[in-house]
């Protein structure tokens, strides 16, 4: 809080917030790729992958009487302690490619994902249990060549997007003692269904591609606010959201030379956000 004109002297209780942090991951991936038939209009791709996500919060908070008194920690388990959390995923993928009637080409693959969460408080018996789950994740794309090099594209795909440690990390972030937040660390990933149409021309040695889509998430990470006492704003997050997006990108490569070329992207869209409750 501003002290205006009064000096330090004035303070009456500081608080420190230490929150180290350590986010490592570690990836193996194999992929074999072959042609089929004797016109090689047939690709078959699988693979496997392994990602292993190793995070460490070792969060402590400490308080100090008055502006001159030592920092002394609070032993409290939830505002001082170390959150440890490992992710493993395992990942295999089958692709396979087809072109046909000269200017069609047709792509479709699945990968299905599985993943392991162990995570645990050193200081506590705080709740961390967070089941394995597994994912199948399709994807299917269609296109077109059409004359002067142009191409119209088709796709659907799923993505997965799991939380990051900013909304994970249980660290009590209390710095405005009126609005603290914190991580939930047993939060599910979002899933994504992605639906494109896509155009690609060329203009004089340019390229322009116009990508239109609709993309509809569940399980949307998203923040939650509650009045606590003394109408302190506690805000955590959780796989509430149902959001739907509509938009339209644009991207351009303009050739200016033979050396020089000039990138350019613009996006839009209208999402709708929906929390599934009445009212």
């Amino acid at each position: 809080n501003s002290l205006y004109n009064d000096s330090f002297d004035q303070v009456i209780r500081r608080i420190k917030n230490d929150n180290k942090n350590l986010n490592e991951e570690f990836t193996i991936q194999l992929d074999y790729v072959t042609p089929l038939g004797s016109k090689e209009e047939q690709i078959l791709e699988y693979g496997a992958k392994n990602i292993l996500r190793r995070a460490t919060s070792d969060f402590a908070y400490f308080i100090a009487e008055g502006s001159d008194a030592e920092f002394e920690e609070v032993e409290d388990v939830s505002l001082s302690n170390k959150f440890n959390y490992n992710q493993n995923v395992t990942a295999g993928y089958l692709s396979y490619t087809l072109g046909f009637l000269e200017n069609y080409t047709l792509k479709t693959g699945v990968r299905y994902e599985y993943t392991n969460i162990d995570a645990d408080f050193l200081a506590s018996d705080l709740p961390t249990e967070i089941p394995s789950y597994g994912t199948i994740v399709p994807n299917l794309n269609f296109g077109r060549k059409l004359a002067n090099g142009n191409m119209l594209k088709a796709a659907y795909n799923r993505r997965i997007q799991r939380p990051s440690l900013n909304f994970l990390n249980p660290n009590i972030e209390a710095a405005n003692p009126q609005q603290i937040s914190q991580g939930n660390p047993v939060l599910d990933p979002e899933l994504t269904d992605n639906y494109e149409l896509s155009y690609s021309t060329f203009v004089k040695g340019s390229s322009i591609n116009f990508t239109s889509y609709v993309r509809n998430t569940t399980g949307s990470i998203q923040p939650v606010r509650t009045i606590q006492d003394n109408d302190v704003i506690f805000t955590t997050y959780e796989n509430i959201g149902n959001e739907r997006a509509y938009g339209l990108g644009i991207f351009t490569n303009i050739n200016v030379s033979g050396k020089l070329s000039l990138n350019g992207s613009i996006d839009g869209y209208y999402a709708q956000l929906d929390n599934g409750l009445e009212d």
